[in-house]
């Protein structure tokens, strides 16, 4: 009997209890149904699970968050999980630092504000559908009504539908829902933690560093949807899984969303903060650190109305440059673009 994971010795399992007698195809069968949490649980029970048992390890994830930083090093510093790798997922949604300075006076017209009588609404929507949850603390309201909000969402989407376990997941996550000072402080923890990668450019330097540590990798995903809707991420990032339970926060999103029937995009800055993902990606591949193996580049909003800035081919600046060269190299396949087209700049 062969076993998946090199380098690990399995020892005689003669007189082992029947469970840890499985021949290794049963246990890879079962794996295939089981999430990767329980198959690392597996893997520390004993070495026979540690040397059969394989995570579903096909994709990494990248962002300005230290722990997915930590990860993507670790997972490509390995010498076997390298070679599942398929997919490089770019987060690229920031956390929310509170409302930005107006410039004038229409940006003054749609800063939020305080809007007592809206939450009031949100307040007694909660109360109606049996959902008890002190919102009491020390907060700032930008975080708070955010996270009312995520909560009455939540309701909403459940509705009339059935019990299904998605929704008892998050209804226990609800149940458990953290103090909001506590919640506040946990926050204010990622913020800085983020800041810390971002004036280092730490997830920069690592995904330069090691794009091309895998050799079967054909996809890089920059998306700003990461976090999907409260407790249901769309990916379960090294930083969400982290999370402890019953957190809830302002969801972000980090390229503009548009709070209007028609969005307005800014001139393209090859230097500003949004789109951070579109811009050093396509540099990267254009340098040719990912050795041409990325045959697919996707922008993926996950439906969300927002998209990169079209402005980007208005006229000559070096991102386009670098995609242009990403468009003609030899091994190019597929590209998916959602864009935020303003009509207003054609």
């Amino acid at each position: 009997m062969s076993f998946p994971n090199p380098g690990v010795e399995v020892p005689s399992r003669r007189n082992e209890p029947l469970a840890l007698r499985f021949p290794a195809e049963i246990v890879n069968k079962i794996c295939d149904e089981a999430p990767n949490s329980t198959i690392k649980n597996m893997c520390l029970i004993c070495r026979f699970y540690l040397g059969v048992a394989l995570l579903r390890l096909n994709r990494v994830f990248i962002s300005t968050n230290p722990r997915n930083v930590e990860v993507f090093k670790a997972i490509a510093g390995q010498k076997f999980f390298p070679t599942q790798i398929i997919k490089i997922i770019w987060d690229d949604a920031l956390l929310y630092g509170g409302p930005p300075v107006p410039r004038d006076e229409v940006e003054a017209y749609y800063v939020e504000d305080d809007d007592d009588e809206y939450e009031d609404r949100v307040d007694q929507d909660l109360s109606d559908n049996g959902i008890a949850i002190n919102w009491e603390g020390n907060v700032s309201a930008w975080f708070r009504k955010p996270c009312k909000e995520n909560i009455f969402d939540l309701s909403s989407l459940k509705a009339m539908d059935a019990d299904r376990p998605d929704h008892i997941a998050r209804a226990q996550q609800v149940a458990e829902h953290m103090p909001m000072e506590k919640a506040w402080a946990y926050y204010q923890d990622l913020l800085e933690q983020q800041r810390e990668v971002l004036n280092s450019e730490a997830h920069i330097r690592t995904l330069e560093d090691h794009i091309g540590s895998f050799p079967a990798l054909r996809r890089v995903t920059i998306t700003q949807a990461t976090h999907g809707r409260p407790f249901k991420p769309l990916y379960e990032t090294p930083m969400i899984r982290a999370f402890p339970r019953g957190f809830n926060y302002r969801t972000p999103r980090g390229w503009p969303v548009t709070d209007r029937s028609e969005p307005e995009c800014d001139e393209w800055n090859d230097d500003g903060n949004d789109w951070q993902g579109f811009r050093v990606v396509t540099r990267l591949l254009a340098e040719n650190k990912d050795a041409n193996r990325v045959t697919y580049p996707r922008i993926d909003t996950n439906t969300l109305e927002t998209g990169l800035n079209s402005r980007v081919f208005e006229k000559e600046n070096r991102t386009l440059a670098h995609f242009e060269t990403v468009l003609a190299r030899p091994n190019f396949r597929h590209l998916h673009l959602d864009l935020m087209v303003d009509p207003f700049s054609r």
